[in-house]
């Protein structure tokens, strides 16, 4: 029989975890002498700011090449219908379907083929929107990243979970609008990098600190 006090000792890894999230007690010990912040917090201000410095140049030159890249895909686009034209008879419903015994690589064409519908100005217009529109959101997001990596390094509350947020809103434009390359990948990992070191271990305790001095004030 056990006694309520009495309870199962977790494994060495379960210990090892619940020991890391488990937030310290935190006393001010030196109210008198200025807030110093700790190596944690500096590094996770520079990946911070790193971070944002990453997003605003790819926002910033998504933004200047915009034009240039929408016409590399257009003509690109129709690059692929005039193949289409002069090796299948055309597009959509103007496909000639390839006679038997045709080569794999002429079958598969077809089928691509009968998939392309023609380009419009709509196409065009809803694809200069999306781009401009990706280009900004990055931008807003470089910015913003910038800013809360100046204030982390003062402890500011708003800030640390202002960068939660901004690891949500890259891992929403990574799902939805399909904006993923090494750049964005790279800036991701260091505002998560930087997240955890302004929670866990020497980080947690200067923000813990901070707040505490600033509702004694």
């Amino acid at each position: 029989m056990t006694t309520p006090g009495d309870r199962p000792r977790r494994s060495g890894f379960l210990a090892s975890l619940s020991s890391a999230l488990t937030p310290p007690v935190v006393t001010d010990d030196e109210p008198d002498k200025p807030l110093t912040a700790p190596k944690t917090v500096n590094v996770a201000t520079v990946l911070t700011m790193l971070a944002g410095l990453l997003f605003l140049y790819l926002g910033a030159n998504s933004l200047v090449n915009l034009d240039r890249d929408l016409n590399t895909a257009v003509t690109a686009y129709s690059d692929g219908i005039t193949k289409c034209t002069n090796e299948v008879g055309g597009i959509g419903d103007k496909v000639v379907t390839p006679a038997q015994g045709a080569s794999k690589e002429q079958t598969d064409l077809a089928e691509q083929c009968k998939k392309v519908v023609p380009l419009t100005q709509e196409m065009k217009d809803g694809a200069r929107s999306r781009g401009t529109m990706v280009s900004w959101v990055l931008i807003v997001v470089g910015v913003a990243a910038m800013a809360v990596g100046w204030f982390v390094r003062s402890g500011a509350p708003w800030a640390r979970r202002t960068a939660v947020g901004l690891v949500v809103v890259t891992m929403v434009m990574t799902m939805f609008l399909q904006i993923s390359n090494l750049l964005t990948m790279l800036a991701t990992l260091f505002l998560v990098a930087a997240v955890l070191m302004s929670y866990l271990g020497s980080g947690g305790v200067f923000f813990t600190r901070a707040a505490m001095r600033r509702r004694a004030a």
